[in-house]
């Protein structure tokens, strides 16, 4: 189990979170902003709040969209969540 914390804290301090959002729709919107400007990404998928048992057809799960510490400032820039606006 130490190992597994380890890790985690390894994944914590190379990558930065630059995004989250909800439903496929945002995330593939994100996903191909990313990739058009050639900056890898990783993706963090939280839960499912599919409303399937309602009748809902809309999937709303959580995405969380990471980037290597290098390119943060980038990745902000192309997703327009810059501080610097």
């Amino acid at each position: 189990m130490a190992f597994l914390a380890a890790l985690g804290k390894l994944f914590r301090r190379r990558k930065v979170c630059v995004y989250v959002t909800m439903g496929d729709m945002n995330y593939t919107r994100v996903a191909g902003q990313l990739e058009n400007a050639g900056i890898p990404f990783y993706v963090k998928m939280g839960g499912n709040m599919n409303g399937g048992e309602l009748g809902f057809d809309n999937r709303m799960s959580e995405y969380e969209i990471y980037v290597k510490r290098e390119n943060e400032e980038q990745a902000r820039f192309v997703l327009g969540t810059s501080d610097m606006r």
